[in-house]
């Protein structure tokens, strides 16, 4: 069994012999982190070609302007979910060829306890009642943009933008901001501190 995260992070494994790995450097994490944007990037234009495809061999010969390929629900949802397992399982790999810590470790791979669970989602209703009261009150905006509007009529599958705006895309920000980037940097700016020290 892993040992259990504490309050700054995941426990560091202090089996004798055993000294407890590192992230990648910052210039590394960077670097490796551009390469996920740039795959990313590179998924979501393979869908886009994909999706467009047909069209083009029907005859059809006007190019979608960018206005319209942005406020394209199905596309968006098509996107997302199939690009968001190339942005997570890359971080998975590179957190793998990081030799002495654990991919769990890494990523912050943990369930977090009930107590937390409760106040983190209290805290979520909280910022989401005062974004949207700025939102209304201070900036006089609509609560829902036009193009969220656009993007669920023109969705043609409601359940796939769901999935990828709630699931998909969420996991995947998750696996390369907070799991893979955040703590490369962190781990680089404690090891700069502890210089200082």
């Amino acid at each position: 069994l892993l040992p259990p995260p504490t309050a700054s992070g995941p426990a560091e494994d202090t089996s004798p012999g055993q000294t407890p790995g590192r992230p990648w450097g910052v210039w590394a994490t960077v670097g490796l982190t551009l390469s996920i944007a740039v795959a990313y990037v590179l998924a979501q234009s393979a869908i886009l070609v994909a999706y467009l495809a047909p069209d083009f061999l029907r005859g059809r010969q006007a190019v979608p302007t960018v206005d319209e390929i942005g406020r394209d629900g199905l596309l968006l949802s098509l996107a997302t979910i199939f690009s968001a397992p190339v942005g997570a399982g890359l971080c998975v790999l590179f957190a793998w060829l990081r030799r002495g810590i654990r991919v769990r470790d890494y990523l912050g791979l943990y369930r977090p306890g009930l107590r937390a669970a409760i106040w983190f989602c209290l805290a979520l209703v909280a910022f989401a009642v005062a974004s949207d009261l700025v939102t209304t009150r201070v900036m006089r905006q609509p609560l829902v943009p036009d193009v969220m509007v656009d993007l669920y009529r023109n969705a043609r599958v409601p359940a796939l933008l769901w999935l990828a705006i709630v699931v998909a895309g969420p996991i995947a920000e998750e696996f390369i901001f907070r799991g893979f980037l955040f703590t490369g940097l962190l781990g680089a700016t404690r090891v700069w501190w502890r210089s200082l020290a």
